[in-house]
């Protein structure tokens, strides 16, 4: 909701924004489960990158919806953030059974997704959950 977001800043009540990038545009709705208005998501990540407040993008990464394309994708679409952090997935507590047979068995490479596409964040790490 970038009209929200925009207030957000304007008023400067917060000092940190992070934002869940879930996907490549194209597959935002597919990923989300919703129709997804791409151009307001794209106006919020403009919104907070040219907002002056420190921010962060990360994605939880799923095996099954997401690709390494995808990310490749996304770096270009999210290119110049200071902070882009890959998130692990974890799949114990998954409520859709949909989801959890389309990821089941499948795994992609956090670290050379990071390695492939670092260079077009400040600072990007990977996130792993114990």
């Amino acid at each position: 909701r970038p009209d929200v977001l925009r207030k957000i800043i304007d008023k400067k009540i917060v000092d940190y924004i992070a934002m869940d990038i879930k996907n490549a545009p194209e597959k935002y709705s597919e990923t989300t489960g919703v129709t997804a208005d791409i151009e307001r998501v794209k106006l919020s990540v403009d919104l907070i990158m040219n907002s002056g407040i420190d921010y962060e993008f990360r994605t939880t990464v799923v095996p099954g919806l997401h690709t390494e394309k995808d990310f490749d994708k996304i770096a270009v679409w999210i290119d110049g953030a200071k902070k882009y952090y890959l998130q692990e997935y974890r799949d114990f507590k998954i409520l859709d059974p949909k989801l959890k047979k389309k990821t089941q068995g499948k795994t992609l490479d956090l670290e050379k997704i990071k390695n492939k596409i670092e260079k077009h964040f400040g600072k990007m790490e990977v996130r792993r959950y114990h």
